[in-house]
């Protein structure tokens, strides 16, 4: 505790989370905000309990929306209304031998793969059939990570918020290089792409209510991957200067 308050002087302000026991015997989350000036401390306790479930919420619905579409045996994709990838399923990294990782925030004409579409469908192609939200199915051939032509049904579809404003794209790939079972594999991608579809939506719903009460709470939040922000809300942006994108080691440093 002595070096922590030895950085606190020197550094003149520090921040941890912790927990508590209240008086009536309850455990609670706690995040401490401590400043020193003036040959003085001045500490600031907020109950974060609340924030914590619902960051929990959030994390327990993406999980189980991510475990649903790996279910499924066929490799799905979806983009925002920007037309960056935020989403894919274990069939589709198994497909295209790439990590979800690796193509979340690109969009198509950034990624080194799926060039048989890029000639078929143009990116402002995708950009009406997300503002019209409407579906199309081609029938193309497309390289997989074996480097085999397969010949697959290619569709996507545009999705709106339940606001109604712009979701993105969520779309489909269904190898029928064994034509046996096209018919029956068509009518399971259209069941599959609807489910999908009010999955989708009512996720990004969900997760736009819990980010607004997350981005007004007085409470510093942020999440990064490999040291880059994908998350920040406004009470961060306030305090520390930093925005989605930027480096996050030269503010945990």
């Amino acid at each position: 505790m002595k070096l922590r308050i030895n950085d606190i002087i020197k550094n003149k302000r520090d921040r941890f989370n912790s927990k508590w026991k209240k008086k009536d015997g309850n455990i609670i989350d706690i995040q401490a905000n401590i400043s020193f000036a003036n040959n003085r401390f001045f500490v600031f306790i907020q109950d974060v309990s609340e924030n914590k479930i619902i960051l929990e919420e959030l994390y327990n619905q993406y999980s189980f929306q991510q475990v649903l579409i790996n279910t499924i045996p066929f490799p799905i994709f979806y983009q925002n209304a920007n037309l960056q990838f935020i989403g894919c399923n274990q069939s589709y990294e198994n497909a295209f031998g790439i990590k979800r990782e690796e193509i979340f925030g690109k969009t198509i004409n950034e990624i080194n793969f799926l060039s048989e579409y890029k000639q078929l469908i143009t990116q402002s192609q995708n950009n009406e059939i997300i503002n019209n939200c409407y579906s199309i199915k081609h029938e193309i051939n497309l390289r997989f990570a074996d480097g085999e032509l397969h010949n697959v049904i290619y569709c996507i579809s545009g999705f709106l918020h339940k606001n109604d404003t712009l979701g993105g794209l969520v779309g489909i790939i269904i190898d029928v290089s064994d034509r046996k079972k096209i018919e029956e594999l068509e009518i399971l991608v259209t069941q599959r792409t609807k489910e999908l579809e009010q999955s989708m939506a009512q996720l990004q719903n969900n997760e736009k209510q819990l980010r607004d009460i997350i981005d007004i709470s007085p409470v510093c939040m942020s999440f990064s991957v490999n040291d880059k922000f994908l998350f920040t809300n406004s009470t961060f942006v306030d305090t520390f200067n930093a925005k989605i994108g930027d480096d996050a080691s030269q503010i945990y440093a």
